[in-house]
Formats: C-alpha cells, structure tokens, sequence
C-alpha cells in the first residue's frame, strides 16, 4: 500500500488510494445483493407457499362465436408453461405477461380484436370481438367465414354445421344466437385458406342480394333453395331448389331483370312441370328451361 510522508514526518494513505477502496466495497456490496434478491425471488416463485394461492386458477372467455374456445385456451395456457425474463413462471399470477399473451392471440387468430387482463381471483380473462360472418365458402372441401370484404376470417368447426332434410349442408347456424348463414360452394375446386379473398367485395354483395330475394320471398312460388354455387371466373351462379331443378344467374348482369324474368317464368307454373332440370335467366329478355 503507498503511503505519504508529510513535512512533519508523519505517514498516512494515499487519498484517491482510499476513495478507490471505498468504491470496490460498493461495488462488492451492490453485487452480492443482486444475488441474494434474485434467489430468494426464485425461490418464493419456484418452492416458497406462497405458490399455492398464486397459481392462475382459469381462463375465462366471452364473446366468441365462431373460433372454437379450445384452440384460445390452448394459446393462453401456453403462455401460462413460459417462463417470464427466462426464469419466472407465468403460472403464476404475478408473472404472468397479459401483453404477451395478447400478442400470441392475435398471431394466431388476426382476424379478431382481443383483450386479455388478470382477474382478482386469479384468472385469466379473455374478451374478443369477432367479425360478422356474410356467408360460408366452401373452398377445396375447406369451410370459412367470409366478411363483408370477402375475407377468409374463421373458419367452421364441425359442430357449426347443420343438414338439411336433403341430406345437403345448406346453412351454417352458430352456437350463439339464431343467426343463419348461406355456404356457396367454389366450382373452381380452390383451396381455401385463412386469409384468403376468395371473392371480391362486388361479387359478395351481389350474392347477398340473391339470397335476401330467396330469403324474403322476393321471387313468388320460388321453392326452397338448399345451395349456391358460383364459377369465380364467368360469374354464373348456381342455385339448387328442393324441387329438384337448379336456377342459372350471372351475377355481372342485373340481377333485377333477372329476378323479374325468374318470377314471369314461376308464374306460369314453368316450376311445376315433371322432371324440370334448369331455368336459365342469365341472356338478355330470353329465358331457357328444360
């Protein structure tokens, strides 16, 4: 240790010798704090009894429709088995990350605003607010949800489904509610994916105007539709009846003048005739059937 002797010969340390010393001590100090808090941290989270009243007891869910409340339960309690900074588990209360939890569910289903936050009671709960579904399309034999944009959004789980008395699937009715929605079948054969736009905003909106002039009774004497199909690159749409016969439109003409040649044509019991295969109202004043 350097020491300095002053004019009267006495010898004492250094000053900047003395303040280094003073610094590592801190320093020192500081460090093995860290430490000790860190574990006892890792402690109480990991083996202390504090864990068995902290733990994230459920996961509560409101608002769905159409995403199935297993496949959210699984995204959250994934998030529950990670750990939080690498070392806190997140089944318990206090770790557990809401924003990141969040984050999983929209990467998993983006077509849907979601809200996550910790209970009182220790759970976890989960709002949504899902799109409204215009009709079902059916792509390649895969079932989806499309919005008013023609946006594949959700797709439908199997007890979503109903039959007919046909034995054909004509309408998707949801768990919750009494909605009702048409399925078009895609006559391309296209596989259908989450996300995709099978159909354009135009083309959408002028299947809802047929099925509202098939659901309202617009078109008299017309008998009970069980299925729509559509060819994406002509336009032609499909319309299968419980009668047996099938109805051609072409959704790129007026579907009024359409409509009104459908409801000249049922008006004179041309619906009615044995063995009827088509009515076919798609060219100009002209109306084939046969």
């Amino acid at each position: 240790m350097r020491r300095t002797v002053d004019y009267a010969r006495k010898r004492y340390l250094s000053p900047s010798n003395s303040r280094l010393r003073r610094g590592k001590k801190v320093r020192v100090g500081r460090f093995l704090q860290a430490i000790v808090f860190a574990a006892v941290l890792l402690g109480i989270a990991n083996f202390g009894p504090i864990v068995s009243r902290l733990p994230l007891a459920e996961v509560k869910i409101e608002g769905l429709k159409l995403i199935e409340s297993s496949k959210v339960i699984d995204v959250v309690r994934q998030q529950m088995e990670a750990r939080r900074w690498l070392v806190l588990p997140q089944r318990l209360s206090v770790f557990f990350n809401v924003r990141e939890a969040r984050d999983r569910l929209v990467s998993e289903f983006p077509f849907a605003n979601w809200f996550v936050e910790k209970t009182l009671l220790g759970g976890v709960s989960v709002a949504v607010q899902e799109r409204t579904p215009v009709l079902v399309w059916n792509g390649g034999g895969n079932l989806f949800y499309l919005d008013n944009q023609g946006i594949a959004f959700a797709e439908v789980s199997s007890d979503q489904v109903s039959m007919v008395s046909t034995g054909a699937t004509t309408i998707i009715r949801h768990k919750v509610g009494a909605e009702q929605t048409p399925v078009v079948t895609d006559e391309s054969n296209r596989e259908l994916h989450l996300g995709d736009q099978p159909a354009t905003a135009e083309v959408l909106g002028a299947i809802e105007a047929v099925v509202h002039a098939m659901q309202e009774g617009i078109v008299p004497l017309m008998p009970t539709i069980t299925g729509y199909r559509l060819e994406p690159s002509t336009g032609k749409l499909t319309l299968e009846t419980s009668a047996g016969y099938v109805i051609y439109l072409d959704l790129a003409s007026s579907l009024d003048e359409q409509l009104g040649k459908l409801t000249s044509v049922l008006g004179q019991g041309i619906g009615k005739r044995t063995g009827l295969r088509y009515i076919d109202v798609r060219y100009g004043q002209k109306v084939f059937y046969q």
